[in-house]
């Protein structure tokens, strides 16, 4: 007789082990526990999710604040525009690359890495051409 399949979403008591399969994943998910391998990796891959999720839409949500502040013309928020649209396609092609060479965690781990700078100069720049420059170094 068959073994009967566990649920997909299994709360399981903090001290327990993880219950794994055949090849080594979490048959449970344990929403409140930070413990290694499993949830810990499931964390860190949702706010690594959620970062990358907000350093991508926030500069278009404060578009008309960042105008104001950098003094930004037409011809600048549309270069900036096209910018992120390259940066965008230019990324998931490089994504695609590292995930096929090396895995997810892996690729994702060194995208997060080496775009990391850019995100956190945004802050940094007070006109257009000091935030350019701040990207390029």
């Amino acid at each position: 007789m068959a073994e009967p399949t566990p649920p997909l979403f299994q709360f399981c008591a903090g001290g327990q082990p993880m219950p794994k399969d055949s090849e080594g994943k979490a048959k449970t998910i344990r929403i409140l526990s930070f413990g290694p391998p499993y949830m810990r990796a499931f964390h860190l891959n949702w706010i690594a999710f959620m970062f990358t999720f907000i350093s991508t839409f926030a500069p278009a949500a404060l578009l008309p604040v960042i105008r104001d502040s950098l003094d930004l013309t037409r011809v600048d928020v549309g270069n900036a525009g096209i910018a992120a649209v390259v940066g965008a396609v230019a990324s998931r092609v490089m994504m695609g690359n590292l995930v096929d060479m090396y895995g997810p965690r892996y690729g994702f781990g060194f995208l997060l890495l080496l775009t990391s700078r850019c995100c956190c100069c945004c802050c940094c720049s007070c006109s257009y051409g000091f935030g350019f420059l701040l990207l390029l170094t």
